[in-house]
């Protein structure tokens, strides 16, 4: 202890001269400050202690891995991430036997490819733990040199990431999925539509697309409520799973608009046997604890690649012939013809003229009187909208008025 109360670390060395009858008759010292060096390895050892505490409550485990020897070291927070007892000898086959059969061999790949290239490297993998519950693990293996640069140790670290892992999952399930029925969405649709397009392009088979769109359906809405329409989407949602393939996709794509993918090998025999199954399985009754309904539905089928090469024009397709069918009657279904697309296209521009039809001053109204014989004089007049295209002519009142509509 220093005059000014400063506390220094000391460490002496003493050195004892003896007379030629081994009479110790002097002593040679020297004192060495050693405070920096006691102050670092106390620094270091709260700096351990630290990181120690914080991959314990972070659920981190280690391994220390002599790549020379083969021995192991595990510490007490990595059994309890395996559901191993602490005095378990640290094997490679004992880890080996935890990894999940279904990823043992990606796990096995990468742990190859990245001791081949001797750099720090990641993995997430799951493990079967002794209890046979089972958790999510990321684990990173840091390499270390000797002063040769030769790798002598593997340093790896393990977390179990379950809770975060099953976060992500829900985050993607709600982002692909419709929220009221859990079909999937658009988004869903769209992605394994492309990949059954890569499918059969590679593979050169087909598989189709249902356009279904419900009849009946805005009634119950008007009278029972929105609350009872739900009820009715999601019995709609079971009765078309029920109806379709494991391989299948079944997308809620509007209100009352869905979309089945129909994957694999299909004809147009499969196609048609698909959709009468539907049209029968939505046609049936519906009960419920508050009220009763029967709804059906209309569909428009499209097949790969015959009706189109692209998901956007398989899908324009397959409603184009939705269009038909609702044309011919609801409750039916139709398939897609080259001559739909000229009809699509000529309604297309129709529409087109109609919405610039009443500021270019074309609609008319004529007035058609209406005779009462008992009366003999005409009574009422009826008013009837007419369209005076500029180079169409008169349209008719059954081409413009449904698209008006």
């Amino acid at each position: 202890i220093r005059q000014n109360g400063e506390i220094r670390h000391i460490r002496s060395f003493l050195s004892i001269k003896c007379d030629k009858n081994g009479k110790p008759i002097s002593v040679l010292g020297s004192n060495l400050d050693i405070t920096d060096a006691k102050r670092a390895e106390q620094a270091l050892k709260e700096s351990e202690a630290r990181q120690h505490l914080a991959q314990k409550i972070a659920s981190i485990g280690n391994c220390e891995l002599d790549l020379e020897t083969g021995q192991q070291h595990w510490s007490d927070t990595l059994y309890q991430l395996y559901g191993l007892a602490t005095d378990t000898p640290p094997q490679r086959e004992t880890f080996l036997k935890l990894v999940h059969p279904e990823d043992l061999q990606q796990f096995l790949s990468a742990e190859q490819a990245g001791m081949a290239r001797g750099k720090d490297f990641s993995m997430g993998f799951r493990l079967l733990r002794s209890d046979e519950s089972v958790i999510n693990l990321r684990m990173h293996m840091h390499f270390m040199r000797d002063a040769d640069g030769n790798l002598c140790k593997l340093l790896s670290t393990a977390q179990d990431v379950t809770q975060q892992k099953r976060a992500e999952e829900a985050l993607t399930y709600q982002a692909q999925h419709d929220g009221l029925t859990g079909l999937a969405n658009r988004f869903l649709l769209n992605d394994r539509l492309n990949q059954s397009l890569a499918r059969g392009c590679r593979h050169g088979y087909g598989f189709a697309l249902l356009a279904v769109d419900l009849d009946h359906f805005k009634p119950v809405n008007d009278r029972y409520g929105h609350p009872a329409g739900d009820q009715v989407l999601l019995e709609v949602a079971r009765r078309m799973r029920a109806q379709t393939r494991i391989n299948d996709l079944v997308a809620r794509t509007g209100g009352d608009e869905f979309i089945i993918l129909l994957d694999g090998k299909i004809d147009e025999e499969d196609i048609k046997t698909a959709a009468n199954k539907i049209i029968c399985a939505l046609s049936e009754p519906m009960t419920f604890t508050d009220f009763q309904c029967q709804i059906g539905a209309s569909i428009g089928g499209a097949l790969y690649p015959k009706h189109g090469s692209s998901a956007q024009g398989l899908l324009m397709a397959a409603d184009q012939a939705l269009y038909r069918a609702k044309q011919d009657g609801k409750g039916g279904h139709r398939f897609f013809e080259a001559a739909m697309d000229a009809e699509a296209q000529a309604r297309r521009a129709m529409e087109t003229d109609l919405h610039d039809a009443l500021r270019n001053g074309e609609l008319e109204l004529h007035f058609q009187p209406l005779f009462g014989l008992s009366q003999n004089r005409v009574t009422a007049f009826e008013a009837l909208l007419r369209w005076n295209h500029p180079t169409r002519g008169m349209v008719s009142p059954l081409d413009f008025i449904p698209l008006a509509e």
